[in-house]
């Protein structure tokens, strides 16, 4: 084959040059209207208090201004931080023109009006943060538009209207965040609703949709009826938080939800009161990363469940004001990173195990209105222990000095339980002690220590009720912010009102 021939090499670099020079006219095209749409953006701004969008101006190149972020190549705007501001305005239309955009950041600011429908041009947007804003009317349907949606987080504004269905579509979903708003209407299958108003019952597939979703959340809004069997086809799911709702029945097998990490099923109706309805519990056995569970204030019935002893992660474990019996199990001690344990309004019985000493990083441990006894074990000596509660047990035998050891402790109830003896000394080196202590409905004896005026930051102190006797200690007058104060019953025989003026008690 012979060289090419000179005219066909003039057409072939006059094609090129022609190629070349349309490419750098659209490219300049498109830079242009990344510029424009920019401008606009900053025209909708009515006040700027911090004087971030100073440097949008002609002396920079946009993709240095303040929050732009653009592709390394084609220097197209891929990403907008306006995030924590405190801009006033609305959101330009034009943020539609911005078609490399990944990452819209508005939260925390106070940006009015509605979401522009031409926000479902942006087809390459992953990240779009528009929460803790003044945001009104609805959810623009052509949002759905935006297929390549990840996250979108809209709570705390004051949105309303229905939930467009079309974002069932958004397959990549995996968070999405509408809470505190005025949405009304049926529920769409995936999205944090939590804080708004809607009724009714969760639609049967709820888990089947969106299965790339990690958190699902209908917190205080008004369903009623079952969770469906469906919601552990949601096997992504890390959160899921249905609570303070009008929730019933037994909740289901969630032995999909394997990456969950927290589960919030407080404040509903669930369990109904029958025998048995906490095994579900034992469905999670293979969710490692367990760290929140709150099935408090529901109907739950059975005996304490041991398989929580699995969930080496847990942080948090509630189940107050429910119908659980049987026994607090020595392996609770396996819950090494456990800091809050309350189980408070039940029917447990048996003895605190020894065990919960093991419990190191223990902040709260309410205990209180079971049906406990034995003595208090003074293996509780938790130095980050903050609250402690065993009132309305059975409790018997002195109080263990050990606890004078949790210097943290703000609040100290061991009120109504069948404790005799003294009052140990070293209580009263509890000087972080600021939110009440509480001994009343005790059997206790003696005199009120004289230590007692080194509790200086005690708000409450109800000694009534007791066998105490003596003389009242001049000491408690250094108690200076001290606001209630009881000590009547089979108490003191002199009136101690000089110490607090008007404050409620008897002689």
């Amino acid at each position: 084959m012979g060289l090419p021939s000179k005219h066909f090499l003039m057409v072939l670099c006059a094609t090129s040059l022609f190629c070349y020079c349309l490419q750098s006219s659209l490219a300049g095209y498109h830079l242009e209207t990344d510029h424009l749409a920019l401008l606009e953006i900053k025209a909708k701004i009515t006040d700027d208090p911090l004087g971030v969008m100073r440097s949008w101006n002609d002396t920079a190149f946009f993709c240095e201004w303040h929050g732009v972020t653009c592709s390394h190549r084609h220097k197209r705007v891929t990403g907008l931080d306006l995030q924590s501001s405190k801009l006033t305005g609305s959101l330009s239309l034009h943020v539609g023109n911005l078609s490399f955009l990944k990452q819209l950041q508005l939260q925390n600011n106070s940006f009015t009006g509605s979401i522009p429908s031409e926000i479902g041009n942006l087809h390459r947007l992953q990240y779009f943060s528009f929460s803790d804003n003044l945001f009104q009317g609805e959810i623009p349907e052509s949002i759905s538009g935006c297929s390549s949606l990840v996250v979108l987080d809209g709570s705390n504004n004051r949105l309303k209207g229905r939930i467009p269905p079309e974002l069932g579509s958004l397959s990549k979903l995996q968070i999405l965040q509408l809470s505190i708003n005025n949405l009304t209407g049926t529920i769409p299958p995936s999205l944090d609703l939590g804080e708004n108003h809607f009724d009714g019952s969760l639609p049967s597939n709820v888990g089947n949709m969106l299965p790339n979703l990690r958190y699902f959340s209908i917190h205080n809004n008004q369903f009623t009826g079952l969770i469906p069997s469906s919601i552990s086809n949601a096997s992504k799911l890390e959160i899921l938080q249905i609570s303070s709702n009008k929730l019933q029945g037994q909740v289901p097998s969630l032995e999909k939800l394997v990456m969950l990490s927290e589960l919030l099923l407080f404040d509903n109706f669930l369990g109904s009161g029958q025998v048995g309805s906490l095994n579900f519990v034992s469905s999670l056995v293979n969710a490692t990363n367990l760290n929140v569970l709150d099935l408090s204030q529901n109907s739950f019935k059975g005996n304490f469940p041991r398989i929580i002893c699995s969930f080496s992660m847990l942080t948090t474990f509630v189940i107050d004001n429910n119908m659980i019996g049987g026994e607090i199990p020595s392996c609770i001690e396996n819950l090494a990173d456990l800091q809050l344990f309350n189980v408070w309004g039940n029917q447990l019985s048996g003895v605190i195990p020894l065990s919960i000493g093991n419990l190191h990083y223990l902040e709260e441990l309410d205990l209180s209105f079971n049906r406990l006894s034995g003595y208090i074990p003074s293996s509780i000596d938790l130095t980050k222990l903050s609250v402690l509660s065993l009132s309305a047990n059975s409790f018997e035998g002195h109080i263990p000095p050990t606890i004078g050891h949790c210097k943290y402790l703000l609040a100290l109830d061991l009120s109504y339980n069948n404790l005799t003896g003294g009052k140990p000394p070293e209580l009263f080196n509890l000087f972080a002690l600021s939110t009440a202590l509480y001994l009343n409905g005790n059997n206790l004896r003696g005199p009120l220590p004289s230590e007692v005026g080194k509790l200086s930051n005690l708000g409450a102190l109800d000694v009534s009720e007791n066998m105490l006797s003596g003389e009242i200690p001049s000491t408690l007058s250094s108690c200076v912010v001290l606001e209630s104060l009881f000590m009547g019953g089979k108490c003191f025989p002199r009136c101690y009102s000089s110490y607090l003026g008007d404050s409620e008690g008897s002689s």
